[in-house]
């Protein structure tokens, strides 16, 4: 269903989630992991982002028009990302800004203030 990993950023969030106690199950797709956490009380934010918060990306240039989604971290002064990588078939972490993707919202949970 990923596509052999093409398409796995959405599982990748979803285990991170899983593994953190805050979901029960996986998602995979982007679509489908955005509405259950809006659902489930997640809301939209602005910037400044915030560790734990989930990014949701339209399509690159180069995606075939796929969105693709991702968890922030802080790492030192820098908010980055963890999120799946197609081409090297792992989990990158990527700075949050200078991405070659336009951000279509972010999302936090709702016991984060």
């Amino acid at each position: 269903e990923t596509q052999q990993g093409d398409l796995g950023c959405a599982n990748v969030i979803s285990r991170a989630l899983i593994d953190a106690g805050i979901i029960g199950h996986i998602e995979l797709s982007v679509a489908g992991l955005d509405n259950f956490l809006r659902a489930n009380g997640w809301r939209v934010v602005s910037a400044p982002y915030k560790a734990g918060d989930v990014v949701r990306w339209g399509p690159s240039p180069t995606s075939s028009g796929h969105e693709h989604v991702g968890l922030l971290f802080q790492e030192g002064p820098k908010i980055i990302t963890v999120q799946n990588s197609s081409s090297q078939r792992k989990v990158v972490r990527r700075d949050l800004e200078g991405y070659n993707r336009p951000i279509i919202h972010v999302l936090r949970h709702p016991e984060v203030v």
